[in-house]
């Protein structure tokens, strides 16, 4: 563990509900029980706020057409592709780094993704950032944020019919194929990866 992970949470006993959202988030994290996102209990105003409370200037966003397309962007491969300028330009490149690092020390068990080598096994954690930093910004709604969030924590279930229906996990050759193609996230992390964001500026 690095002198930077150190900073971040670890323990379940430190789970700290501080809005609506980490509520949903941590529901979501059950690793045996997940419960999926609904966007109708999803308030981006509070969402919004609770980054700039922790000075993540999504603020930038807004100003700039080009990071609204970067934040649009289905892929985020790295900081200079897809989502990643958009992301470098809130976080900053220290910040960056240090989610990307947690991410990855969180994804040791991920799949390579394609021919993205070592560094693709957190996409899904990085689809996470870009995504939660794009609906804050209101680039994507809340249905788009469920639906892609969803998808990365269900793939983990595929095996779990009960679960697999919970999360709407389509089983025609199209909606198998998609769910091939999405990044995952590991179970039990979404809660982590959203604290590890929070505290990047601590």
């Amino acid at each position: 563990m690095t002198t930077e992970q150190q900073n971040y949470p670890h323990q379940e006993g430190e789970l700290k509900v501080t809005s609506l959202f980490t509520e949903l988030l941590i529901n979501l994290s059950d690793k045996e029980n997940p419960i999926p996102l609904d966007p109708e209990k999803i308030n981006v105003t509070e969402i919004r706020q609770e980054l700039l409370n922790t000075d993540i200037d999504i603020s930038l966003i807004e100003k700039d057409p080009n990071l609204q397309e970067s934040i649009k962007n289905s892929q985020f491969r790295n900081e200079k592709q897809g989502k990643g300028p958009a992301v470098m330009a809130v976080l900053g490149p220290e910040n960056y780094k240090k989610y990307f690092n947690w991410a990855m020390d969180n994804s040791k068990n991920q799949p390579e993704i394609g021919k993205g080598g070592d560094d693709s096994k957190c996409r899904g954690l990085m689809q996470f950032l870009g995504e939660t930093i794009a609906l804050a910004s209101n680039q994507i709604t809340p249905e788009e944020y469920c639906n892609k969030t969803n998808l990365r924590v269900g793939k983990k279930y595929q095996k779990n019919t009960e679960i697999s229906k919970l999360f709407n996990l389509s089983t025609d050759d199209e909606g198998v194929k998609k769910l091939k193609e999405t990044a995952s996230i590991p179970k039990g992390s979404v809660i982590r990866a959203y604290e590890c964001i929070l505290s990047l500026n601590k």
